[in-house]
């Protein structure tokens, strides 16, 4: 987990950023044990992608899918 202050000084960096690439392993969208989606992981991340296209920025998600 990313700590608070970490996530301070990421959104510091981001606020004047007009498009944002986020690039996430399939690896992190699943169950480490079992290998399968892990759909609070994707909520999670849809809930950032939401907040962030409510500021307005233009986001664009890549995922290697070698392995989701």
């Amino acid at each position: 987990m990313i700590g608070d202050t970490m996530k301070t000084e990421v959104r510091e960096k981001l606020k004047d950023k007009q498009r944002i690439v986020i690039k996430i392993g399939s690896s992190s969208l699943t169950h480490t044990y079992t290998g399968d989606l892990n759909l609070m992981k994707i909520e999670k991340l849809v809930r950032v992608i939401s907040d962030l296209k409510g500021e307005g920025k233009s986001v664009v998600l890549v995922s290697s899918g070698a392995i989701a």
